[in-house]
């Protein structure tokens, strides 16, 4: 199933979803709002959303739902069970998607090296009584986990990169060879390099002819007084956001 491109926004009493199915059977969409989770379906299309506050569930009908032929779009109305309840973080696209609990990098158990997915014995002991939620993981991007070598960079994810870059790298990277050197060679090289070029007369510049550093210490980026209500995404932005990739990181607690 495809996830559709899609934007939310709110007023005081309703959050507006519009999702874009231009290739859907109208008559066949379906909607379901319980609590935070917000579901569409229509082949191929699958969306379902977690959304920063409860809506008023699907079941009692105060929802309003319109296909815009103009766009090709479902424009779905969910009343918000509290009435001027701000949902923040709506123009996050890619937290909406993920599924509840699912905000911080957690360790798994295993690292998925494949997609084939097997049977067990314990599928058919399942109790028939027992409530499952049936959950579509909506990925966007497949990411190839790196399995060998020695690793660097967030979450030890990237092995090889100073191999094959290595005619360009010098005297950018200090560290020789950093692909066959495991993570404490590599911090004593660096201590090494640190100590050997270390220069007093250059931080005693920096204290007595100070007019660059000043500057750069007292500028004030301009995104610093925007607030969040002033951010507006475009529709390409919004695209851009969807296109990001959810990964999964083998981090541990250090």
């Amino acid at each position: 199933m495809i996830t559709p491109k899609f934007k939310v926004g709110q007023d005081d009493q309703t959050v507006t979803v519009t999702i874009f199915t231009p290739f859907c059977r109208i008559s066949d969409a379906e909607i379901n709002i319980d609590g935070e989770s917000f579901t569409f379906y229509s082949t191929p299309y699958y969306l379902r959303l977690n959304m920063p506050g409860r809506l008023v569930d699907s079941e009692l009908e105060k929802h309003h739902a319109t296909y815009e032929t103009d766009m090709g779009a479902f424009v779905v109305a969910c009343q918000k069970e509290t009435v001027g309840e701000n949902f923040e973080g709506l123009d996050m696209l890619t937290k909406l998607l993920q599924p509840p609990g699912a905000d911080g990098v957690k360790q798994p158990l295993i690292e998925v090296v494949g997609d084939e997915k097997k049977g067990s014995s314990s599928d058919d002991d399942c109790d028939d009584d027992e409530e499952i939620d049936w959950f579509y993981e909506q990925k966007l991007n497949e990411e190839v986990i790196v399995t060998t070598g020695h690793k660097y960079g967030f979450a030890n994810t990237h092995t090889g990169v100073f191999t094959a870059l290595r005619s360009e790298l010098h005297g950018v990277v200090d560290i020789s060879d950093p692909d066959n050197k495991n993570p404490a060679q590599r911090r004593d090289e660096r201590h090494a390099e640190e100590l050997s070029k270390f220069d007093e007369n250059h931080y005693l510049a920096d204290l007595f002819e100070d007019d660059v550093a000043r500057q750069c210490i007292h500028f004030i980026p301009e995104f610093y007084s925007i607030t969040r209500d002033e951010v507006v995404l475009s529709e390409a932005n919004q695209e851009a956001l969807l296109q990001l990739p959810r990964k999964e990181h083998l981090i541990d607690k250090r």
